[in-house]
């Protein structure tokens, strides 16, 4: 079976957002499922793939690159107004893995149908909190903002911040959550500008 990937932009006005960290992702995941390929055969250009395409040039969309060794399609989807005031903590299996951003992302779509009237699952894995079904997730103490060190996907917007310092990454337990204010959802679409949530919206 031919696995595909899928890579999520910001596009703000015609501009593609932090392109960079995009590209590291893609030629990672490349890397690492095509290792015995030659690097230009499995080489993935983002810029070149966007250079080919009519960008949008008002507002903010969302571009969705779907890819493999051997295809490549991509789609712009306007981007509505994202809103996380609530977030339901599930339990996942001990050995789900999510390293890479596949385009099977079959699993989260059942997990989010079960968020029973919140905005989006908050997965918990042995109580220690991980990251949501579109985005990871950050924590005010204070003016520190931290982080779970372990999410099952490590986004370009939390990589990024981590790398900036402005995220300290740390071990969260569900059972600490009193320890902190508030919360922030962080993906391509939701940069550290986003809005900023009190704990308390946060349920089992």
């Amino acid at each position: 079976m031919v696995i595909q990937f899928l890579e999520t932009l910001c596009i703000d006005h015609g501009k593609p957002r932090h392109l960079a960290w995009h590209q590291q992702r893609v030629d990672a995941t490349m890397n690492h499922f095509h290792p015995d390929i030659s690097e230009g055969e499995r080489s993935l250009q983002l810029s070149e793939i966007l250079l080919s395409c009519d960008l949008p040039n008002e507002g903010m969309w969302r571009c969705r690159i779907i890819y493999g060794l051997l295809s490549v399609s991509i789609e712009f989807i306007p981007e509505a107004d994202a809103v996380f005031n609530s977030l339901r903590m599930m339990d996942v299996a001990e050995d789900f893995e999510y390293l890479y951003k596949y385009e099977d992302r079959r699993f989260l779509y059942d997990l989010f149908d079960k968020r029973e009237g919140a905005d989006d699952v908050l997965m918990i894995r042995n109580g220690w909190i991980a990251d949501t079904t579109r985005a990871n997730i950050a924590f005010r103490s204070g003016k520190k903002w931290y982080t779970p060190s372990m999410p099952f996907l490590a986004g370009t917007t939390w990589k990024r911040l981590v790398a900036s310092g402005m995220l300290t990454p740390r071990p969260i337990h569900k059972k600490h959550l009193a320890r902190y204010e508030s919360y922030k959802i962080i993906n391509a679409l939701n940069d550290w500008d986003g809005d900023e949530y009190p704990v308390t919206g946060i349920v089992e």
